[in-house]
């Protein structure tokens, strides 16, 4: 590889792969306020170590796979009317993640290797 393209190119990719798509990690996220402070061990217990998580750590937050809306303090955060989806029943599991991950192209965006 060419060294002056190495020096220019590089730094830039890196910056591409470090960015988190869109502003989640920046923007107050009601999802993990709210579930964190519940009493109930299955709504909290997701929240506890969200950032060792592989989606988390490329910029994906709740909504990318539950819908809803992160930034609305109110509980129409998860109105299905506004594309809240929730937990998905055991059978449909694999078709949500599909549903990025069998996406070659979109894939791509969070791996660029060749």
């Amino acid at each position: 590889m060419n060294r002056r393209f190495a020096l220019l190119v590089l730094p830039l990719i890196g910056l591409l792969w470090a960015s988190p798509r869109g502003s989640w990690a920046a923007a107050p996220n009601t999802c993990l306020d709210c579930h964190g402070q519940l009493d109930e061990e299955r709504l909290a217990a997701p929240t506890r170590n969200i950032d060792k998580d592989v989606h988390t750590a490329h910029g994906l937050g709740c909504a990318d796979c539950h819908g809803g809306n992160p930034r609305d303090p109110e509980l129409s955060a998860m109105d299905p009317d506004k594309g809240f989806k929730g937990k998905p029943a055991r059978s449909e599991i694999a078709e949500l993640c599909a549903s990025c991950h069998a996406n070659a192209a979109f894939m791509k965006h969070y791996n660029p290797r060749p």
